[in-house]
Parts: structure tokens; C-alpha cells; sequence
């Protein structure tokens, strides 16, 4: 294939090495995109991404050097399992440390993380292997991450994109292990509890059960639901409205000082206002696509079922009694 783009004296660009810088840039770039829309600080989330993916990396060429250790430290290559352990541990070490939802932030990870697997198959593929079942394996990863990302933009983060597409990649990692003839090496297994560790993680969220309501009880509350909806839905536009006049008169008129800082109070409690009513709206979408997927009634962090009584009084409710205390008492993720 294409091993060098370019070579002038002794310094030499590689096909792979470039496609490597890409996956890292690109990778680097969408996850703190991800991370700026689930609220997260973007100055903290660029370090937090710059430190982990460090770690992964020394960590993955030391080990790759003791397996290869002929080949001198430099020119070792890289152990793409001892990569995501060493970026995994750090991730989780740090993340506790912020007092982050591990999830939320896995949300953001994987889909960045599957994008920049993309660009570096395809570059082991120019560069390295020129082999078909290369090229097929990263275009399931770019499949997997434009998939991810459309998730991501229709579900709220709450770990649903971390656990699917962490189960489904590392299952398939697994599977492209085993076709090398990799089946009782260290980092195949590795690989396989990885997939085992996100499994286990879907079942316990409850993705692999039914929560027992009836289809009356059901409809019931979808249309209270919709009713919310309906509701949450005039009052933004009317807080919008009322903001939007308020302004352009502020704005027709020469104010007095008062006026002016009025004005500008009335315009922050109307964007307190919509931001609330967004988030109640976000919440009732989210219980409606629950319900839409049939995982309406089970709690989306512990996988138990919620309280019938509880869905009755709160309708939008994704989380049991006892879930929902433990949010509440842990310090927000963000700045």
C-alpha cells in the first residue's frame, strides 16, 4: 500500500503515523464537543482528555515494548487493549476526583473514542496491512460512531451510548481478535471482560427486562405525558414572548438607569425560567422514549423497578425512590 507519504533526508511521515495524529485530533475534538453540550466545564474536560489519553498511550507503548522488546522502546509500536486499560483507569481515578457522573462522561468518550478507532484502522490499513478485513473493521468503527453520535443527539446522557456501543465494540474487538488467532492471548481475554463488563452493565440498567404495566396504565400516562408536554411547551413560548417585548422596548426607549437594570433582571429570571421548563421538558422526552423502547417503569441506573405509586404522582419519573435520593445528594457535574 501507501507505508510513507513522503520522505526527505532521514525524516519520513508514515501513512499510519499520520492517520494516528488524525484519530487522536479528531478524537480529542469531538469528545470535548460532547462534553461542552452535557454541561461539562470545556476548559477541565480538555485536560481531563489531554492527561487520560496521555496515560493510555504511555502505557500502551511500554507494554507493547516488553512484548517486543527487539524492536527498542521507539519503534515498539502500540497495544491497543493496554491503551484502553491504562486510558480506563486514569478515566475513572479522575472523573471520581471531579465528582463526575462516570456515565455522563462515557457518554461523551465512546463516540469520540470510535471515531478516532476509525481513522486509525483505516490507516493501518493504507500503511500497514493492505488487507480487506482491515479496511472492513474501520468501517464498522465509523459505522458505529456516526451511529453513536445520532444516539447521542436523541437520548439523554445517561449512560445509554457508554453501555451499548462499549458492549457492541469491545464484542467485536473480541470477535477480530479470535479471526487473528488470538484466542488465549493476554489482551483477547482482556478484551472479552471488557465486553462481559458492559453486558453485565446493560443488564443491570435494566435493558434485558420488562417492567410489568398494563397497557391502560400505559397509555394513561403517555397522555399525561403529552399534556405536560403540551403545557411546558406554551409557556416557553410565552416566557420567550414576554422576554422578547420586554427587550425591544428596553431597546425603542432612552432607559433610565433602574429601568436598565429592571430590565436586566427581568430578562435573567425569564432565561432561569426557560432553562427550568427545559430541562422538565428534557425529562418528560426522556420518559416517553423509555416508554417508546419498553423500559418505561425501570430505573435507569440500578435496573430495579420503579414504584407504581411513584410513577402515578411523577409520570416523567426514569429513576426509582431510591436512585433519585442519591442524585440529589451528590454535588452537580460541571464547572
Amino acid at each position: 500500500m501507501y507505508p510513507l507519504l513522503f520522505k526527505i533526508g532521514n525524516f519520513g511521515l508514515s501513512t499510519f503515523g499520520l492517520f494516528l495524529g488524525l484519530a487522536v485530533v479528531f478524537g480529542i475534538y469531538f469528545f470535548v464537543r460532547s462534553a461542552r453540550r452535557a454541561g461539562f466545564s470545556e476548559e477541565k474536560a480538555l485536560d481531563y482528555i489531554l492527561i487520560c489519553l496521555a496515560a493510555g498511550l504511555v502505557l500502551s507503548r511500554l507494554i507493547s515494548y516488553f512484548e517486543y522488546p527487539a524492536a527498542g522502546f521507539w519503534h515498539s509500536g502500540y497495544s491497543f487493549t493496554a491503551g484502553i486499560i491504562g486510558f480506563g483507569l486514569l478515566s475513572y481515578l479522575y472523573v471520581r476526583r471531579l465528582r463526575w457522573s462516570v456515565l455522563k462522561i462515557g457518554d461523551c468518550v465512546i463516540p469520540a473514542a470510535l471515531a478516532g478507532f476509525s481513522f486509525a484502522q483505516l490507516g493501518f490499513y493504507l500503511g500497514v496491512s493492505g488487507k480487506t478485513g482491515d479496511l472492513f473493521v474501520a468501517l464498522i468503527y465509523f459505522a458505529l460512531a456516526l451511529s453513536s453520535f445520532v444516539t447521542l443527539k436523541k437520548e439523554p446522557r445517561t449512560g445509554t451510548v457508554f453501555y451499548w456501543y462499549g458492549s457492541v465494540l469491545f464484542s467485536f474487538y473480541y470477535l477480530y481478535k479470535l479471526s487473528q488467532g488470538q484466542l488465549f492471548k493476554l489482551g483477547s481475554l482482556l478484551v472479552l471482560a471488557l465486553a462481559v463488563y458492559f453486558v453485565v452493565g446493560l443488564k443491570r440498567r435494566g435493558y434485558f427486562m420488562e417492567a410489568n404495566l398494563s397497557k391502560d396504565f400505559l397509555q394513561k400516562i403517555k397522555d399525561r405525558l403529552m399534556r405536560y408536554l403540551h403545557r411546558i411547551n406554551e409557556q416557553e413560548a410565552q416566557v420567550k414572548s414576554e422576554d422578547n417585548e420586554s427587550r425591544n422596548e428596553d431597546a425603542s426607549r432612552n432607559s433610565e438607569f433602574e429601568d436598565e437594570a429592571e430590565n436586566e433582571n427581568q430578562h435573567t429570571l425569564a432565561q432561569t425560567i426557560g432553562a427550568s421548563l427545559s430541562q422538565m421538558k428534557n425529562q418528560i422526552k426522556k420518559a416517553m422514549l423509555r416508554m417508546n423502547s419498553g423500559k418505561y417503569g425501570i430505573c435507569e441506573r440500578c435496573g430495579g423497578p420503579i414504584d407504581k405509586a411513584r410513577l402515578e404522582a411523577f409520570p416523567e419519573a426514569t429513576l426509582c425512590l431510591r436512585c433519585e435520593q442519591l442524585r440529589e445528594n451528590k454535588t452537580p457535574e460541571g464547572n
